[in-house]
């Protein structure tokens, strides 16, 4: 399987200026629209330079920092994606009116616009509005930030943040019952150019970026572990050693691409309202009554995704209460 499937695709870029400090260069336009444009180009880069969470403007590339060897990348992907686009006769026309230039998409889902659109229109706006947030909540944190279609691939530059950031997306996505799984991978990254220009005739988005990371978030989150889960690549077992032991559990089921998972039922702090028996198993019942939910909606020959989830929920739980029984889990 390709790393990265070919669907119409939607990138976002988001850099913080202290961390990445981008730098804009101008590219040509086409002749016959070069006078007409010229305004528009000069009026972006002006407010992308006054903004450290701009996404790349048309007719501009952005250059970024040096890579690095000591990384951890995270890559979510949608699951059943390819499915609902198949099955829903005119998908981009119902898509099209929500994803409008300039319009956040958090703005979308308070608005209402969504309404009964459909499967495929509701989960994918709603998967997309899940990152937007999560990722503008890291916008002064150094995140990279890079997603198309049903996927992203999410770079924070300290390890435990994008377990963090991989443990709430994911919290997110299943309350509004988004069927996502996740890889996280540890080595290189580099995200070498982002340009996106368009023209009468044309319009290229083009997206550099690469590393052992990258592969690796991607090879554990396609390891053929299934469920919503969050796979952890052994080459990232090294960033747990300092995590809370509950925070994370090993396979029995584990292969060369994932040998661990993050438990996202897990939230640190807070004393007994939080770690306390009766908030593991209360938190463990919650979580299953989403995937309950959307395990009864699913085609019957799926369902079992959502059977290997609750598996892991009951895992997940049973450690928690282990750790706090041996008093390892504290408040």
């Amino acid at each position: 399987m390709p790393l990265i499937r070919v669907y119409p695709c939607l990138v976002l870029f988001v850099a913080a200026e202290r961390e990445l400090k981008p730098q804009f260069r101008r590219q040509p336009l086409e002749a016959n629209n070069r006078k007409r444009g010229s305004n528009r180009l000069k009026s972006q880069a002006k407010k992308a330079r006054k903004t450290s969470t701009s996404p790349a403007v048309l007719g501009f590339e952005i250059h970024m920092p040096p890579p690095s060897e000591d990384q951890v990348v995270l890559f979510v992907d949608m699951l059943g994606f390819a499915s609902l686009v198949e099955s829903t006769p005119n998908a981009l026309a119902k898509l099209e009116p929500i994803f409008q230039p300039l319009t956040t998409l958090e703005a979308v889902r308070l608005s209402n616009k969504l309404g009964n659109k459909g499967p495929l229109v509701e989960q994918f706006t709603r998967f997309h509005i899940a990152l937007e947030k999560r990722i503008r909540d890291k916008v002064n944190k150094g995140i990279t930030a890079i997603t198309f279609s049903d996927s992203a691939f999410i770079h924070l530059p300290q390890p435990e943040a994008a377990i963090i950031f991989a443990r709430s997306l994911m919290r997110e996505l299943v309350k509004n019952r988004e069927p996502t799984r996740m890889g996280i991978g540890y080595g290189s990254f580099a995200a070498l150019r982002f340009f996106s220009d368009s023209t009468p005739a044309a319009r290229i988005h083009t997206t550099q970026f690469l590393g052992t990371a990258v592969v690796r978030a991607h090879a554990a989150e396609q390891s053929g572990i299934k469920g919503l889960r969050i796979l952890i690549h052994p080459s990232a077992m090294n960033v747990l050693r300092d995590e809370d032991p509950a925070s994370w559990l090993s396979l029995d089921e584990g292969n060369d691409d994932a040998c661990a998972e993050v438990n996202y039922l897990f939230f640190s702090g807070g004393g007994p309202t939080k770690t306390g028996p009766a908030a593991i198993r209360n938190r463990h019942d919650v979580y299953r009554d989403y995937v309950d939910s959307m395990r009864d909606k699913a085609p019957a020959n799926k369902r079992h995704y959502y059977s290997n989830t609750i598996a892991a929920y009951v895992r997940m739980r049973d450690h928690m209460l282990k750790l706090r029984k041996k008093q390892l889990l504290t408040d």
